[in-house]
């Protein structure tokens, strides 16, 4: 039996067992219920389950994210010069597609809960809201340019549905040799670079962002400098 000093008793009423200075859970082990904080701060020997601090990555840390993202599809002996997160916007198309479900949402809530009800106007601007957002990212594509040596590559990633960009998984690749570049047009802006490629197949017309993204506008930039020296 131990002779530890009594440091509290269980807080459940049908067990109100003493609970021991040199207990080591966080519950009581004669009923299993979870001890008080109140209780737990008497018991030195309570170790508490580790948690590691949740950190926002910096952007230096998204940057060698993405061009980690480039070294599988780069070949023997290519060097990697320039690496950039770029998206393309259809605007018309995303018009279209953020106010397609908005009638239909309507006539459905009027229909379920009466119009002009509080719970449809809340169900109404959360459905938009969602819907929308999910419909219009499908007017949108990301991608993740590099300009190497010897070639532009051009990666196509999965759009995200809210902020963070995953540039672990390709979905599609595409290539350009720098001797044979298809006709391109630039515009650099502050804060944001626009390249477009006119190709029947392959052809892309995508934005820079800067912002958050950190070193993502300095390589636009070079990249747009070293394609522009080769094809004035």
């Amino acid at each position: 039996m131990t002779t530890a000093e009594v440091a509290g008793i269980c807080s459940n009423p049908k067990c109100a067992k003493p609970v021991f200075a040199d207990h080591e859970y966080t519950w009581c082990i004669e009923c299993g219920e979870p001890l008080d904080a109140e209780l737990m701060a008497k018991l030195p020997r309570v170790v508490a389950p580790a948690t590691a601090p949740v950190r926002s990555r910096t952007p230096a840390e998204e940057h060698e994210e993405r061009r980690a993202a480039v070294d599988p599809v780069l070949q023997p002996g290519e060097r990697l010069l320039y690496w950039s997160y770029a998206i393309e916007m259809r605007r018309l198309k995303m018009l279209l597609l953020l106010f397609a479900p908005l009638i239909p949402i309507v006539l459905i809530l009027a229909f379920l809960f009466g119009e002009g009800s509080c719970l449809s106007i809340v169900l109404f601007w959360v459905s938009w809201i969602t819907l929308g957002t999910w419909l219009a990212n499908k007017a949108r594509k990301d991608y993740l340019i590099a300009l190497t040596d010897r070639r532009l590559i051009v990666l196509t990633i999965k759009t995200p549905i809210w902020f963070h960009v995953d540039f672990s998984r390709a979905l599609a690749v595409r290539h350009f040799d720098r001797s044979s570049m298809p006709p391109i047009s630039t515009d650099v802006k502050p804060r944001r670079v626009k390249i477009k490629i006119d190709h029947p197949t392959q052809g892309f017309d995508a934005s820079f962002p800067g912002g958050r993204f950190g070193d993502n506008y300095t390589h636009a930039v070079n990249i747009v400098a070293a394609l522009k020296s080769e094809h004035a």
